[in-house]
């Protein structure tokens, strides 16, 4: 009987175009590593009984060389998209969105960069030093309205209680989407602090 990777034209491109894809998918959706691991084993579980099945001259093999192509395919298309998600910050062990209080949270923030000013106010980039007296890692995006009297400097720490908030998302498709742009910067949330963000 002929090896089973004879099946489909295994190249280069063809691996690459099905781990790239998982990648793109994955970055657009929101699906946890953990069930992508989940569909990459039973992928892998599926390539072992396509194999198995390879092997009975009964069976119509040109079908079965198809469906160990897609096997294949998919496998990749999971595995790069569980490398994503597992890499992704707020999958991350001490990411501060693990620690979240559904009501107020008390957090130690630094400011790492400025972003360009809005006509409602200041946009901050914040690294989250520590959350409810968890150690934690992560970004999140400090809009000072220019309504509050608040001075930010990148070389302090502050400390903040209140409200963290998920950022709007667009609700008409083609709409420029504000959530998916920050979550690309690996930022899930925000917070507008008033007279409670103290040096």
């Amino acid at each position: 009987m002929k090896n089973p990777l004879q099946a489909v034209d295994y190249s280069f491109g063809y691996f690459a175009l099905c781990l790239l894809g998982g990648i793109y998918f994955a970055e657009a959706n929101t699906i946890p590593a953990e069930r992508w691991l989940v569909f990459a084993s039973l992928s892998f579980i599926g390539l072992a009984m396509v194999h198995i099945l390879l092997t009975r001259v009964w069976i119509e093999q040109v079908y079965l060389r198809a469906l160990f192509g897609l096997l294949i395919g998919f496998l990749f298309f999971s595995g790069g998209a569980w490398i994503y998600q597992s890499r992704t910050s707020a999958n991350q062990l001490h990411h501060y969105s693990h620690f979240l209080s559904a009501s107020t949270n008390q957090l130690l923030l630094q400011p790492v960069e400025r972003w360009k000013p809005t006509a409602f106010g200041e946009r901050y980039v914040a690294k989250v030093l520590s959350i409810n007296g968890h150690r934690a890692e992560g970004k999140l995006l400090v809009q000072i309205s220019n309504d509050e009297n608040l001075t930010v400097s990148t070389d302090s720490v502050y400390a903040f209680a209140g409200d963290v908030q998920v950022p709007s998302s667009s609700k008409n498709p083609y709409q420029f989407d504000y959530r998916r742009f920050l979550n690309r910067k690996f930022i899930y949330h925000q917070i507008a602090p008033d007279s409670n963000l103290l040096i």
